[in-house]
């Protein structure tokens, strides 16, 4: 059964205000340039260079979600959203209610 339009509303609504938010902790976590400067000792150093790697792992979460907001948001742009791309079936609503940049279905979900 088809998406109504209000879903594909209250999804996309939620894709933007996700975006919004990754670029806005993206942009934090990028612009974040005191790294390296007036450290005290090799302890306060070692505490910077893992606060540094754990924003990298972060970025890089953030980056993955990110590419998947974009696809959905073109997705719904060109009349493709809900579908998955393994199997190509509809994804059900319940999942994109709760994971709307969801890629697949509740079968293709299980097996992965």
């Amino acid at each position: 059964m088809p998406f109504s339009k209000e879903q594909l509303t209250n999804w996309k609504r939620a894709i933007q205000n996700a975006l919004a938010e990754v670029v806005k902790r993206l942009n934090k976590i990028r612009n974040y340039s005191d790294f390296g400067e007036d450290l005290d000792g090799p302890d306060e150093e070692a505490d910077e260079t893992e606060e540094f790697l754990k924003d990298k792992g972060i970025e890089s979460v953030l980056s993955a979600r990110l590419g998947r907001l974009d696809k959905a948001l073109d997705k719904i742009e060109g009349n493709t959203y809900g579908k998955c791309e393994l199997c190509g079936k509809e994804i059900e609503a319940a999942i994109l209610d709760v994971d709307p940049e969801s890629l697949f279905c509740m079968n293709c979900k299980k097996k992965q």
